[in-house]
């Protein structure tokens, strides 16, 4: 189905045209300019700047990342504000209302450049506690992002607040070396290293599927990365028909040692570009590009050209550790949510 805006050519005719030299086609220009105006903040603008390889639109893209900060959306938007050269430009926009938007979407960005616009806003002691620990959260999305976080506690300057958020972060990163260190400079607090519930005391105790369902959806922070019947973020695999396929036991195992049997599909890979890396599965695969999926199920087209090296992440990318935040009451009802899931219901 075609997408419209007010005064503007439907996308799909613009998109037929892609191509076209601009310069001597004032035509298509006009019509072109006046879409971008009318998709402004909207997923078509970039579709559009993709098509005619537009790299004067760093305003616009920046507007885009901040009506998207969360998704696949707002951190290509940025990424091609970088390729053409427009740190600056994200710099000024940062310091607007559009500061945490930004934040955000920037964590989702696989270049290099990232930890230079973020750890300005995270060590500026005036900026709102808030802002700061987004931008903990984001750097520790990218290697190089976390690198920086590590270098910081390494010099004995990472701010008190923001140390606890931080090691919550790199405890959960891909990178086993990443992970390793952070254990040692920025250890775990108590309450998030207490002891995970054991099978055994979550089988004595009755769970109960209504409670369990809020606990999947709130303190097991499982839809962070599963979906059931569309509800949650789609990036590990569905789960819902899991009660099908395995029981109670075999459930909490999943869980608990995430790396013990990694779904066909999902397997990890980190993928090195020419000014970043980025972390994920491959999605699909192309002569000229490689789309990869990350964390968040944010979905990133990157031209092999820029691509240097791809290799495979061992284990899984699901943190072993997401019932340190439950009890034995709560892990019963998760194991009785999960095994309610089936076909047709």
């Amino acid at each position: 189905m075609s997408t419209f805006a007010a005064d503007a050519p439907p996308i799909d005719v613009l998109l037929r045209l892609k191509g076209t030299n601009l310069d001597s086609s004032p035509a298509v220009k006009a019509a072109l300019d006046r879409a971008l105006q009318a998709y402004r903040g909207q997923p078509p603008f970039l579709e559009l700047v993709r098509a005619f390889n537009l790299t004067d639109r760093a305003d616009g893209l920046i507007a885009l990342a901040v009506a998207h900060p969360d998704d696949s959306t707002g951190a290509e938007a940025l990424q091609r504000v970088i390729e053409d050269g427009g740190l600056d430009a994200i710099k000024q926009a940062m310091a607007g209302s559009g500061g945490s938007a930004l934040v955000r979407a920037l964590g989702n960005v696989a270049d290099a450049s990232v930890p230079e616009l973020l750890q300005p806003v995270m060590l500026d002691a005036k900026a709102p506690e808030a802002l700061r620990l987004d931008a903990v959260r984001a750097l520790a999305h990218s290697e190089a992002g976390a690198q920086a976080l590590l270098e910081l506690a390494r010099a004995g300057g990472f701010p008190e607040t923001l140390k606890p958020a931080a090691a919550t972060a790199l405890a959960a990163s891909p990178w086993p070396a990443v992970k390793d260190e952070a254990a040692r400079l920025l250890p775990p607090t108590a309450s998030a290293g207490q002891s995970i519930p054991s099978l055994a005391e979550a089988l004595a105790l009755r769970g109960d599927v209504a409670r369990g369902e809020k606990v999947f959806f709130g303190a097991a922070a499982c839809a962070s990365c599963h979906q059931v019947n569309g509800r949650g973020v789609d990036f590990g695999p569905g789960l819902s028909e899991i009660g099908d396929k395995f029981a109670a036991e075999a459930l909490y195992a999943a869980i608990v040692e995430p790396n013990a049997g990694i779904s066909f599909g999902y397997e990890p890979w980190q993928i090195t570009l020419r000014n970043g890396a980025a972390v994920g599965f491959i999605a699909s695969e192309t002569d000229d590009e490689l789309t990869v999926k990350a964390p968040g199920n944010i979905i990133t087209r990157y031209r092999k050209s820029d691509v240097t090296a791809r290799d495979r992440i061992p284990g899984s990318l699901m943190p072993p550790g997401l019932l340190a935040a439950t009890n034995a009451q709560e892990v019963a009802d998760l194991l009785v949510y999960l095994g309610s899931l089936k076909k047709g219901r």
